[in-house]
This record gives structure tokens, C-alpha cells and sequence, in this order.
């Protein structure tokens, strides 16, 4: 054998065993003596199959055949686990590649021999890692299921006998019952609405988030949800502006969901904002943006790649009630649509940060 390929096969970090097509064993470097425990010279002039386990040699000779019919560069066992055997009689997994080499004294293989024990052993404890992580989501799924079930029925039926209390006629509360009345009512609906939130985070995370799509006309929903918001702005102080323009827009969309996450988006920009929040929208060729801006604070620069992940609440200038699952059910409702969700600071004239402005993009189709 040539002495330089030799010495090149001798150096490599890779088990090489060279057979000639009667599978006799003609070299092996010396990575091929340590993984399989041989001393040097020990296998020259063996048959190959004394490398392979007991239950694989009888097939082995009409397969090595076989490729020498058809000689080809390619790993070995496509698509099968291959073992190897050691001098000890010990099994262990292997990645083999043929290489044909055409000699003086006819048609050589390499072989090519890597220890993948470590690899799949590593991939045994991410697939029983996964298993373990589906069985914990389902029970969370599940858990989340009862308990919301358990918490959300006392809390509607709470806010019903609240609403009856406030329109009782024959026994009409008074101003300070009516005061109690009304922030049980809202911590109440406060309760729901952080149900519904952590129902909604985890179907998004599952996959598992359903949309009732219907024909709408976009502009008319935001319109009624931006009065309905009217309220909080002022309560906040804020103005609340709409930019909808005059113009129809017809989709195809979860109405309830969609109203869901314009509400999120305006109710952070509500909280955040020094005096305004405007709300406006444009049509494109292929798509529709919603836009929510406010003068407030702005979204610090490292933040803007990751506002939309869970617990991401961006600056505190004002306390928040939630979970912080706000903005990332607002990208899951979006994207579940097709649509895509971002945000961007509004940078003055003199380069200060005049606010935020968070985009939803919806396609048309």
C-alpha cells in the first residue's frame, strides 16, 4: 500500500479499516484497534465480519457482495441501526461509510467507522426529555382546563347576581352600595378576563388556538371597540382619536379574537400614554394595518425584539394588572390569521423617543 495514504489513513481521527472485495481485512489505523480493542496487527488478514455482532454476519457476505457489484461512495445499513463488535464481545452502535478504491490488485474498500454511542445516547435522553415534556403539557393543558372551569362559573355567576343587585328596583342600593357594588363587579370581570388570558396563552403555546372565521368589516369593529375603550381613556385621562377612514374593509377573521387583541394594544397604550392614543388604519394591496400609538415612554430599544414574549411588559410608567401574557396573545391571535405583529418607537426631531407604535398586519386573503 502506498506509504503517503497510508500515513494519511494512520492520521485520521476516524476509525479506517481498507478490505479487499473478499472482505479480508488488509489495514486498519490504529482509532479502529482502540475502538474495538484489538492490539496492532491483530486484525490483518482477518475477514471483516469479525468486527460485526454474531446476529449480522450471516447476511453480511451477500451484502458485501452486493456492493462490490455496484461499487459507490455511501454510508452503510441506509436507513438501519448498524452495531459493531469488539474483541470483548461487547456491541456498540456505528456510523459506517464505503469509499471504493480501484487498485493494481483490484476493487479496495475504505471503511469509514465513528463510535455514535455518545450521540445516541444523547438523542435517547431528548426523545424521553420530550416524552416527559408532552406529558406535562397535556396535564397542564388539562390542569388549566378544570381550574379555569372551576374558577370562571363562580365568577359569572358573581358578576350576575352584581348586575341584579344594581337594577333592583324594589330594593335599590344605596350611592355606597353602589360604590362596593361596582369594584366587585370589576375585580370580578378583572378575574375573567385573567382566565381567559391564560386559557388563550396556553392554547397559542400548545398550538391548539381555534379561529370562528366570518366575513367582517374590520373598520366597523374597531370602531365599536375603540368606544367601548372610551371609558378607560378616561378614567386614564388620555384622548383616544380613531383614523379608520370611510372605507369598508371586508375579511375573513375571528371577530371576538381580533377585537381581543386591538382591545390589549390599546389598553397598554391607554396605561402608557402621557395624554394620547390614536388609533388608525390603512389599506393595502394585499394586506390591512392596524396601528396603536401613544406619547408615552416608548419601548427600550433591547426590548423591541422581545415585547411580544410572555412577561415582556416594557417600561413601568404605570402599574399594570395581568399576567403579562397581554402582547404575546396578541401576536399568536395575529399570526394564527396569516398576519404579523411589530412595534417601533416614534423618535422626535431631536432623536428623543416620542412614543410607541405597535402594528398589526392582517392579509386580505
Amino acid at each position: 500500500m502506498n506509504e503517503l495514504f497510508r500515513l494519511a489513513v494512520e492520521a485520521s481521527p476516524v476509525g479506517m479499516i481498507v478490505v479487499d472485495a473478499h472482505g479480508t481485512i488488509l489495514f486498519v489505523n490504529s482509532e479502529i484497534q482502540r475502538l474495538f480493542g484489538y492490539r496492532e496487527g491483530e486484525l490483518a488478514g482477518a475477514v471483516v465480519d469479525v468486527l460485526l455482532p454474531d446476529a449480522a454476519k450471516p447476511h453480511h457476505a451477500a451484502m458485501r457482495a452486493g456492493y462490490m457489484r455496484s461499487p459507490e461512495q455511501r454510508p452503510m445499513g441506509r436507513g438501519r441501526d448498524l452495531l459493531a463488535r469488539r474483541k470483548d464481545g461487547s456491541v456498540f452502535p456505528v456510523e459506517v461509510g464505503l469509499n471504493p478504491i480501484r487498485s493494481p490488485d483490484g476493487m479496495l474498500v475504505m471503511c469509514s467507522v465513528l463510535d455514535i454511542t455518545a450521540r445516541k445516547e444523547a438523542a435517547e435522553r431528548l426523545s424521553a426529555a420530550n416524552t416527559q415534556l408532552e406529558r406535562l403539557n397535556r396535564e397542564k393543558d388539562r390542569l388549566l382546563a378544570v381550574v379555569s372551569h372551576d374558577l370562571r362559573a363562580p365568577a359569572a355567576t358573581i358578576s350576575i347576581l352584581v348586575d341584579n343587585l344594581l337594577v333592583d328596583d324594589e330594593r335599590r342600593p344605596t350611592d355606597l352600595q353602589r360604590q362596593l357594588l361596582g369594584a366587585i363587579h370589576r375585580q370580578v370581570q378583572r378575574q375573567i378576563r385573567l382566565i381567559n388570558d391564560l386559557l388563550d396563552h396556553s392554547r397559542i403555546e400548545s398550538g391548539q388556538l381555534t379561529l370562528d372565521k366570518q366575513a367582517v368589516d374590520l373598520r366597523a369593529v374597531l370602531s365599536e371597540a375603540i368606544a367601548d375603550m372610551a371609558g378607560l381613556a378616561a378614567r386614564f385621562g388620555r384622548r383616544l382619536e380613531a383614523r379608520l377612514g370611510q372605507t369598508d374593509i371586508c375579511l375573513e377573521l375571528d371577530e371576538a379574537r381580533v377585537v381581543n387583541a386591538v382591545t390589549n394594544l390599546v389598553t397598554n397604550a391607554i396605561r402608557f400614554a402621557r395624554s394620547r392614543v390614536c388609533v388608525s388604519l390603512a389599506l393595502a394591496e394585499e394586506d390591512v394595518t392596524v396601528e396603536v400609538a401613544d406619547d408615552g415612554p416608548g419601548v427600550p430599544e433591547d426590548e423591541l425584539q422581545t415585547i411580544f414574549l410572555p412577561q415582556q411588559r416594557g417600561p413601568s410608567a404605570a402599574p399594570v394588572d395581568g399576567l403579562g401574557l397581554g402582547l404575546a396573545i396578541v401576536k399568536g391571535i395575529v399570526e394564527a390569521h396569516g398576519g404579523r405583529a411589530d412595534a417601533r418607537n416614534v423618535i422626535d426631531a431631536c432623536g428623543a423617543i416620542g412614543g410607541a407604535v405597535f402594528r398589526v398586519v392582517l392579509p386580505l386573503r
